[in-house]
């Protein structure tokens, strides 16, 4: 999950969101490559506002044009359970709507955005005066996810709310996180494509190509840098490690360890 450029002071880290992580806990990887460095870079910024327009359908269109009555039923039972505003379900893209149920119903059981492994960094290197940076920007982020295909957003949420919104699937890739075990998010990320072929591609391997140019100048300067990515970037062949290699980066991983609390 921990990869150093060769040649270079730069760490590329595989994160997850969201999650129930202990930020005095973390593996002795995350912690030790953290602490070395002087320049944290993130997807994006963590401190700009989310634009939430971007996760809305067009006036005039509702969720219901969009999707199943079947589906449309359960996803407004969800909401509803969740104690979610109601009147906020029907203007959401199927995408959108998908996202907010899955993060709504982690937090239920205790897996947030504020003990994800980003929001952890993030916070530290604000206590400890580090630079901060980012890769893209956040409408990028949901811009990827909500410009996909209808079709996909619509069979993603049918997905989610005939099961348990993935949380179990989530609380194994949290585990497996800790212990530096790839295979579940190579697992997953798999699964995604399958089912969801274009809005992955957007997702994951689109915006890795993006990243590329950034993250081949950072690596051509001496400061000491780590940059936070979500893990499914880092997975796959079309992975940030596989990709940079390709453009001349030689990526070398680094051990993974636990604190001895945790082993």
């Amino acid at each position: 999950m921990l990869w150093k450029i060769e040649g270079s002071e730069t760490h590329i880290l595989g994160s997850i969101h969201f999650a129930n992580l202990d930020p005095h806990r973390l593996p002795t990887t995350v912690a030790e490559a953290f602490r070395i460095s002087h320049h944290i870079v993130f997807e994006a910024d963590l401190s700009a506002p989310a634009d939430s327009a971007s996760l809305l359908l067009p006036n005039g269109t509702t969720l219901k044009d969009c999707v199943s009555d079947a589906t449309y039923a359960k996803a407004f039972s969800h909401w509803l359970r969740l104690g979610l505003p109601l009147d906020n379900l029907s203007r959401f893209t199927p995408g959108a709507a998908a996202l907010i149920l899955h993060l709504n119903h982690a937090a239920k059981k205790g897996y947030v955005v504020e003990r994800g492994l980003d929001r952890v960094l993030w916070d530290g290197a604000v206590r400890e005066a580090k630079r901060r940076g980012a890769l893209e920007t956040v409408d990028a982020q949901t811009g990827a996810l909500t410009s996909s295909p209808m079709a996909e957003q619509a069979s993603m949420l049918e997905y989610f709310v005939n099961g348990d919104l993935d949380f179990s699937g989530l609380s194994s890739r949290v585990r497996a996180w800790m212990h530096g075990n790839t295979v579940p998010f190579d697992t997953a990320l798999t699964e995604r494509r399958r089912r969801w072929p274009v809005m992955f591609e957007k997702l994951i391997d689109q915006r890795n190509m993006n990243w590329v140019p950034a993250i081949t100048k950072m690596a051509g300067d001496k400061e000491r840098r780590l940059i936070v990515v979500g893990a499914l970037h880092t997975v796959g062949p079309v992975g940030l490690p596989r990709i940079l290699s390709k453009h001349g980066l030689r990526l070398r991983p680094r051990a993974w360890h636990l604190p001895a609390s945790l082993r």
